[in-house]
């Protein structure tokens, strides 16, 4: 592959505009260059390692919060795109030979020597010992040692996805890229073989080794091109998960308000539920959080503000909940989060409807910015901190304006 020149040269950061809203990883030439796009107001790091981390971030987030079943984009001619290209075997086949090198196994033989690990058995069986008056001598004995098998199959199998894994992503980490094995091994062949020692092996280490090896051998065998592009142009998907990530909690369908027919022929039709994005609860109080991936942020454009219809929604989810027995004592707020960078959530203010009177906590959605990169870098399910910091900004706006 030839060298791709500065990670900063190939990093982007989407407008979320029509024909730039991809965010991914993709090959823009036969030279195996690769362009790394970013979401909305993510900000990059200004060193070649900080953006190498910036890389693996967004690696982990789409392969962590990216659903192909949510894909679908119809009438405008952007499809979803994303392949199947376990990126995070590749990655973890990287590390791995980073840290042990090939993958080789150890096959214990007995040899005869002076010294080592004494095989008693085979010794008074193979050698002859010097015996005098007070005492059996043996000169030699049998001992057992672990050979290196180099040639085993499953080694050559390694140093196969060992060189895919560097074609594709070594670019994150170095220009150097290991050979690819001189032997020629079926990809079917490579299947069976990682699959038995799949069968064979309990060592967890291992286990996880052979799991990602056979991720790549199985992409291998697709017929497709799926080394172009890893990634998807629906960011709004992976922007909903990591909202509910953080801040929502998992048993939300209570909160889901339903509609039915009771039609003249006795027959009653429920209609599909409305689905908030994201419930989160704090000190005994609900939110509606709906995340909103919007170019507000960017632009400070009000146009690029959610409107009446989702307005709308979101008074119907907190009428819905004010009503439930449990949430009686409780205030039901109501929120947009949408992505901007900066390091604290912001609050720009709140939407209201005029066919409601501002009575109820829920009827004044406030608008919320939290910073895209500093939430793609969290890893913690229900971040206590950033759920506490939330609400208070949510509340102190509604009351405010109370």
């Amino acid at each position: 592959m030839n060298d791709n020149g500065s990670l900063l040269e190939r990093c982007v950061v989407n407008t979320n505009d029509k024909e730039n809203s991809f965010t991914g990883i993709h090959k823009i030439d036969k030279e195996q260059r690769y362009e790394i796009r970013f979401p909305l107001c993510f900000r990059l790091s200004n060193t070649e390692s900080g953006l190498r981390r910036d890389i693996l971030c967004l690696i982990h987030v789409l392969a962590k919060f990216l659903d192909e079943k949510d894909s679908s984009f119809y009438g405008n001619g952007y499809e979803f795109v994303s392949t199947k290209l376990p990126v995070q075997a590749y990655l973890y086949i990287i590390r791995n030979y980073f840290e042990k090198g090939y993958y080789v196994e150890r096959q214990s033989v007995v040899e005869i020597a002076k010294r080592g690990k004494i095989d008693w058995r085979k010794t008074i069986k193979t050698e002859r010992p010097i015996v005098n008056e007070e005492d059996v001598v043996f000169l030699n004995f049998a001992v057992k040692n672990k050979r290196i098998c180099e040639n085993e199959l499953i080694t050559i199998i390694h140093k196969y996805c060992v060189h895919e894994s560097f074609e594709k992503f070594g670019w994150l980490f170095t220009t150097m890229i290991p050979p690819k094995p001189e032997y020629s091994v079926s990809i079917r062949q490579m299947r069976l073989e990682v699959e038995k020692k799949l069968q064979e092996t309990y060592d967890d280490n291992d286990r996880k080794l052979f799991e990602s090896m056979l991720q790549i051998i199985c992409t291998l065998s697709d017929k497709q091109d799926i080394s172009l592009v890893y990634g998807t142009n629906r960011f709004e998907y992976v922007w909903e998960r990591m909202v509910d990530y953080t801040f929502g909690i998992s048993a939300k369908a209570r909160f889901f308000p339903n509609t039915h027919w009771e039609l003249k022929n006795h027959a009653v039709v429920d209609n599909s539920k409305l689905e908030p994005d994201s419930i989160m609860m704090f000190q005994g109080n609900v939110y509606v959080l709906d995340a909103k991936y919007y170019k507000y942020g960017y632009t400070w454009n009000p146009k690029h503000l959610p409107g009446t219809t989702s307005i709308s929604k979101q008074i119907t989810y907190g009428e819905y909940i004010a009503t439930l027995e449990e949430y009686q004592d409780s205030h039901v707020y109501n929120a947009f989060i949408m992505p901007y960078s900066g390091n604290e959530i912001c609050c720009i203010g709140s939407a209201t409807s005029d066919w409601k009177f501002k009575k109820n906590s829920y009827e004044t959605i406030v608008g919320i910015l939290i910073d895209i990169t500093d939430l793609m870098k969290n890893s913690i399910r229900l971040d206590s901190g950033k759920i506490a910091e939330l609400a208070m900004a949510i509340r102190v706006e509604v009351e405010e304006k109370e």
